[in-house]
């Protein structure tokens, strides 16, 4: 096995350990910038539809079949790449995906607010989405026994 520390000090998306970390970081952010924090059990999660939404929920519910099959066979390997593949999934609901209205928003007028793709139920669907990211982030990384950072 090959280990390269310069890599390991990395501080960019190269790193993967870094990249899972600042995932789950960013997620903690978007969840301190809401006003209201999602009641998981009253969403809607039909509400979700985009690709980028279907993607990162696919790999939410694969957690617990990697980590039985990791758990039998011990290839650790596989939950390492599971944590990279959902923070890859998460970075790009975040790129693609309005999560929360931007500061001083709550004055568009409903057609703008319907547009970008932030009505009321939308927005706490998504919030929904990203406390479960955030939840099975930190479990992989405590898992794997990495530091799950709420800033970075």
């Amino acid at each position: 096995m090959h280990f390269d520390l310069t890599l390991a000090r990395d501080r960019s998306k190269k790193n993967p350990v870094y990249y899972v970390q600042y995932a789950h970081a960013r997620a903690s952010g978007i969840l301190r910038k809401a006003k209201t924090k999602p009641n998981l059990a009253k969403i809607d999660w039909r509400k979700l539809e985009s690709i980028p939404e279907l993607s990162l929920i696919k790999y939410i519910l694969a957690f617990s079949e990697v980590f039985d099959e990791t758990a039998e066979d011990f290839e650790v390997e596989r939950l390492t790449r599971y944590a990279y593949e959902l923070a890859r999934a998460f970075t790009n609901f975040y790129e693609t995906t309005p999560v929360i209205h931007p500061e001083g928003s709550r004055r568009m007028d409903p057609e703008r607010s319907r547009r970008i793709g932030v009505e009321k139920e939308i927005e706490k669907a998504r919030l929904g989405l990203v406390v479960l990211t955030r939840r099975t982030l930190a479990h992989v990384l405590d898992i794997l026994g990495v530091s799950a950072p709420e800033k970075m």
